[in-house]
């Protein structure tokens, strides 16, 4: 959904201009920016400091003629996509709204107005567009002279479960010239529309913080719904919040097994967080951990040999469904955990993610294959040594090294899982010629993470031959956590 909404994003900023510009200014905000300063009010566009939002450069557009002036700030968070448009000529908000839906008529696949209210002061709608067979929201509003003679739109594109909660974080996180945005979004209503209970899609600003103190893939460990799950052998409590997040993301498996440790899973941006405690005779009852909603990513266990229908081709091959990609493994080194639910996980946005453990039961290994989401060997391991990564995988967690090559990039930390046990955990990422990257997330005991590694390097193996993983084996042996 993330790569639909940047599509749109940038086919809709060539169509939306109202007026021919004369002169088209390009000082526009950085990735790495949290400020950015309007330069046609000369307030300041605040993303907060969470890493949960960035600004999109290439979007941006600051377009002039004789009597008319237009800015176009876009921004992006895990899963939606914001606009922010000052506007600074003659019109007002019956004539800007009317352009806007013609263009979206013209633009979509298909659009279906849900509901708008306009008067010359203020307006806003509600639409569901499709595009590339790819369902959205799109929600729009505008408001006359909101910074002097300077009117304001705001629009999201979101698909339905994002919607609310991304709009909350935007009230929570930007702000134009000190106003929150959205203005004035009427919540009870845009519910009602979607058909998404408020009480569902809620979240407060406290919960943000928790959630996200970390986003992650997910990845997309970043914001909608995540799951938090406490799970023991007589007893399952399972509570639901709204996570807010970044984009490259994590899910977060805390677990003791004997010497088994605090395990991560990168995917986009949404974080899920199961902590479980399992005896060696109940290892194999593992909690489920979804990204978004269960109805969104397949995470229960298939009955009767259902995994193949995930990919699994045999006791030591699994292909990715969206990528096709083949992981292989040395079943003398490395089983797949068939009684764990969570074992392969598919999600509708791109990614697709593998378990496997090792024969002895000391180590895991997530293997999850993604788009680059723009990434760089060198904005990824950026990224991972954020505050907002790290508080989210462990609150405890340092990191011990790190290094990229030209087209990998790697974190090494020590956490500590529920018995307060040290793990290490080595995150990697493999960038392929295809657009891809193979995130790899190993953990295990400080004591065997070295021949865990070792084992993963000899016994795992990507399309046949093995992945570039950035570390050699030695590295990992004289680590010191």
């Amino acid at each position: 959904m993330k790569q639909l909404v940047r599509t749109a994003a940038g086919l809709f900023t060539a169509i939306l201009l109202v007026f021919v510009p004369l002169v088209s200014v390009s000082a526009q905000p950085s990735e790495l920016d949290t400020v950015f300063t309007s330069q046609i009010t000369g307030d300041d566009i605040e993303i907060g400091e969470s890493g949960a939002l960035q600004f999109v450069p290439d979007q941006y557009e600051f377009s002039v003629n004789t009597t008319f002036q237009e800015e176009y700030i876009w921004i992006w968070s895990s899963y939606s996509t914001y606009e922010l448009i000052l506007i600074d000529g003659p019109t007002d908000a019956e004539l800007y709204t009317e352009i806007t839906l013609e263009n979206m008529e013209a633009f979509y696949d298909s659009w279906v107005l849900l509901d708008t209210e306009s008067d010359v002061d203020t307006a806003w709608f509600l639409g569901e567009a499709e595009i590339d067979g790819e369902p959205l929201y799109v929600y729009y509003e505008y408001e006359v002279d909101v910074f002097g003679d300077v009117d304001f739109a705001y629009m999201q594109f979101s698909i339905d479960i994002d919607l609310i909660p991304d709009m909350q974080l935007a009230q929570d996180l930007i702000t134009v010239g000190g106003l929150s945005v959205p203005l004035n979004p009427d919540l009870p209503t845009i519910a009602e529309l979607i058909g998404m209970p408020l009480d569902d899609t809620e979240s407060t600003p406290a919960e943000d913080e928790e959630t996200t103190t970390q986003t992650g893939t997910t990845s997309r460990t970043s914001r909608t719904v995540s799951t938090d799950e406490d799970e023991t052998t007589d007893q399952t409590e399972t509570t639901t919040t709204t996570s807010r997040t970044s984009r490259t993301g994590t899910v977060k498996t805390d677990e003791t097994s004997g010497q088994t440790s605090t395990t991560t899973r990168t995917s986009r941006t949404t974080v899920v967080d199961s902590d479980q405690t399992n005896d060696s005779e109940t290892s194999g009852s593992k909690g489920t951990s979804t990204d978004r909603t269960t109805t969104n990513t397949q995470t229960d266990e298939p009955e009767d040999g259902g995994w193949a229908d995930l990919g699994l081709i045999d006791d030591a091959t699994w292909e990715s469904p969206t990528h096709g990609a083949t992981i292989e493994w040395d079943l003398d080194l490395w089983e797949f955990p068939v009684d764990y639910e969570s074992a392969i996980l598919i999600d509708p946005d791109g990614w697709d993610s593998l378990t496997l453990q090792t024969t002895d039961g000391l180590g895991y290994v997530f293997v999850t294959v993604d788009y680059t989401m723009d990434f760089t060997p060198r904005t990824l391991l950026d990224y991972w040594q954020t505050e907002e990564y790290l508080s989210g995988v462990g609150a405890d967690a340092v990191i011990i090294d790190s290094a990229q090559t030209r087209d990998s990039a790697s974190i090494i930390y020590v956490t500590t899982n529920l018995a307060d046990e040290p793990i290490v955990v080595i995150m990697d990422g493999s960038f392929q010629d295809d657009g891809t990257v193979v995130y790899t997330q190993l953990t295990a005991a400080p004591e065997t993470i070295a021949e865990v590694y070792a084992n993963y390097v000899d016994g795992v193996f990507y399309n046949g031959g093995a992945l570039n993983l950035t570390w050699d084996v030695e590295e990992i042996g004289e680590l010191q956590p």
